[in-house]
């Protein structure tokens, strides 16, 4: 004859592994249909900012040959465009769109407000020669220096920041990155 006692402890046991499974399983599906939406809202910008850039390029007669995309930490899309004929940069933010000659271009920063174990902001601010700087938020919360999201961030915003530079200055990728780590 069996113990009631661990029959009793069994099924505990059984209830306590079904609610977990079934916790897991919502927070597996919810987490797909997240990044489903958060694919979306990427191609949704993407496509608001290359309609821009389209304008734009039609607007100065030039031709844009590349592009990439870059994202802050609130999700905000920023399109940087090539016209490497002509020599022009176009920056694609919001409603913000800048369209610079590569000689316009004095430097490029990636600037990083941080403590000992926070980062709290990072921007990316392009001089020019006419002394105006435009400045390009990346990170806007304060957060962990070690945290996934920062290290993403701090990549994206110094790849853009390498980008813009070596347009004057084309350089190899292993003098790019050198550059990065000093």
């Amino acid at each position: 004859m069996v113990d009631k006692g661990v029959l009793m402890e069994n099924n505990i046991i059984y209830i306590i592994l079904l609610a977990v499974l079934l916790f897991n399983l919502y927070v597996m599906l919810v987490g797909q249909r997240r990044k489903k939406m958060s694919a979306a809202e990427v191609k949704r910008q993407e496509t608001e900012l290359a309609k821009i850039a389209l304008e734009e390029q039609k607007k100065h007669g030039i031709k844009f040959s590349a592009h990439n995309t870059y994202m802050n930490d609130k999700g905000k899309a920023l399109l940087a465009a090539i016209d490497s004929k002509k020599r022009f940069l176009g920056i694609f933010f919001g409603d913000n769109a800048q369209i610079i000659s590569y000689d316009d271009i004095e430097d490029v920063q990636q600037v990083i407000d941080e403590d000992d174990k926070y980062i709290n902001t990072i921007n990316v601010e392009i001089s020019l020669k006419s002394g105006r700087t435009l400045s390009y938020p990346f990170a806007t919360q304060k957060r962990r220096k070690k945290s996934w999201i920062s290290q993403f961030i701090m990549r994206d915003s110094g790849g853009f920041a390498t980008a813009i530079r070596n347009l004057n200055h084309p350089c190899s990728e292993e003098e790019s990155d050198s550059e990065q780590k000093k």
